[in-house]
C-alpha cells in the first residue's frame, strides 16, 4: 500500500517535471511491483525532467547511498524527455563502465493521458561533481590535485569517444541535422553584436568544411557538473548520467562541459541583479592539463589543421548549448538579455576564453 506522506514527499521535487500526485503515485507503485525484494526510495537529487527512484536490495544497511552491483536506478520520464533505448546501449557499448548499463525500457499512460517512459539501469558509483565542486575563485592545493585528477578523468572520457568515432556516419538528431541552419539563427538573433558575428564566422567556416576532418562520435547532450560522477574524496571521473539528450556529433562539440568545471555560476543575490561565471585562478593551467592528457591519448590531435576543427567544434558546441534556451526541451529560441540571463553568461565567459586563448581553452 503506497502511503500518503510518501506522493506528497516527491511531489515538490517533480512539478516542474510535470508530474502530478497521480502519476507519483503511478511510479512508486510500478517500481514497488517490479522490485518486490528491493527497497524503493526518492533518490536525493532527481534530474530536472524526471522522477529518479532507487530500487536497492535488501541487504544494504543505507539504501539511498548504497551503490552495490544490485542498486537499480529507476527513472521515469515524460515522453518528450525520454530517453532512447539505442542511445543507452550504445553509450555504454562506447564508454563501458562510465555508463549505467540499461536494463529494461517500458512505456505507461498517466492520469492525464500522457506517455510516461520507465527505464531501470544499473547504478554507478560516486557523488555529482556539483556536490563537492568548490564555490572560491582560488583553489585550495588539494583541490588543485584533485582538480587535475578530474582533467585526466576527463581527458580519457573525451579520447574514448574519439576513438570510436565514424567518419561517414549520418548526423540526424535534432542539433545535428541542422548545425548550420541553427548558427545562421543565431548569427542573426543573439542580443549583442559580438556574438552575432562570432556565430557568423562559426557558420561560414563550417560552410567552408572545417569540421570535414573531424569523425562523428557519441557526445553527451548536457555536459554539465551535476551529470559528472566523481569519487568523493579523490574526484577521480567514475561515470557520466542523463543520455538523454546525446547525439551523434562531430568530434569536439560537447567540449564545453570542460569549462563548466573550471568554475562557477554566482546566481542573483544582494545588490548584483545579473548572474555571472567565474572561472578558477587555476583554470588555464587545468585547460593546459586537460589539453596535454587528450594529445597523449590522441597524437593526431597534434596536427594544426585537426586542432582548429576541435576548437571550431568546441565554439559551435558552447554557441548550440547556450544560445539556445531550453523552453521545455523545445530549444529553438535563441536567448536574450531578459529572460535568459543565465545563458548569457555562459556564452559571455566561455566565448571569450576560447576567443582569447585558444588551444588552452579546450
Amino acid at each position: 500500500m503506497l502511503l500518503a506522506n510518501e506522493v506528497t514527499a516527491i511531489a515538490p521535487t517533480s512539478t516542474s517535471s510535470g508530474f502530478n500526485h497521480e502519476d507519483i503515485a503511478l511510479c512508486l507503485t510500478i517500481a514497488k511491483a517490479k522490485y518486490p525484494a528491493h527497497r524503493v526510495q526518492l533518490l536525493a537529487q532527481p534530474g530536472g525532467c524526471s522522477l529518479t527512484l532507487s530500487a536497492t536490495p535488501p541487504s544494504s544497511t543505507v539504501p539511498s547511498q548504497s551503490h552495490d552491483d544490485d542498486t537499480i536506478v529507476i527513472q521515469f520520464r515524460l515522453s518528450r524527455f525520454s530517453l532512447k533505448a539505442t542511445i543507452a546501449h550504445e553509450s555504454r557499448a562506447i564508454y563501458g563502465s562510465l555508463v549505467p548499463a540499461p536494463l529494461c525500457f517500458e512505456e505507461l499512460d498517466t492520469s492525464h493521458g500522457a506517455l510516461l517512459q520507465m527505464c531501470a539501469m544499473t547504478s554507478i558509483e560516486g557523488v555529482r561533481f556539483s556536490e563537492v565542486q568548490p564555490k572560491e575563485k582560488c583553489l585550495g592545493h588539494g583541490d588543485v590535485v584533485r582538480m587535475e585528477t578530474l582533467m585526466d578523468g576527463m581527458a580519457r572520457f573525451f579520447a574514448v569517444g574519439r576513438k570510436s568515432g565514424n567518419f561517414e556516419r549520418s548526423m540526424d538528431g535534432k542539433v545535428g541535422k541542422t548545425i548550420l541552419q541553427r548558427l545562421r539563427k543565431l548569427e542573426r538573433e543573439l542580443p549583442l553584436e559580438w556574438m552575432r558575428t562570432e556565430a557568423g564566422m562559426v557558420a561560414d567556416a563550417v560552410e567552408r568544411g572545417g569540421l570535414e576532418c573531424l569523425p562523428v562520435v557519441l557526445n553527451h547532450g548536457d555536459l554539465l557538473p551535476s551529470n559528472v560522477l566523481v569519487d568523493d574524496k579523490s574526484w577521480e571521473l567514475s561515470g557520466l548520467v542523463d543520455w538523454a539528450e546525446a547525439e551523434y556529433l562531430p568530434f569536439g562539440m560537447t567540449l564545453y562541459g570542460i569549462e563548466h568545471l573550471l568554475g562557477f555560476q554566482h546566481e542573483c543575490s544582494g545588490t548584483s541583479t545579473v548572474p555571472h561565471f567565474t572561472s578558477y585562478a587555476e583554470a588555464g593551467v587545468l585547460r593546459d592539463r586537460f589539453w596535454a592528457r587528450l594529445l597523449e591519448h590522441i597524437p593526431e590531435l597534434a596536427d594544426i589543421h585537426v586542432q582548429a576543427a576541435v576548437l571550431l567544434s568546441r565554439k559551435i558546441g558552447t554557441l548550440l548549448w547556450h544560445g539556445f534556451a531550453w523552453d521545455d526541451g523545445k530549444i529553438d529560441r535563441v536567448v536574450n538579455g531578459a529572460d535568459d540571463l543565465q545563458e548569457m553568461a555562459y556564452l559571455e565567459a566561455f566565448c571569450t576564453a576560447t576567443t582569447d586563448q585558444q588551444r588552452s581553452k579546450l
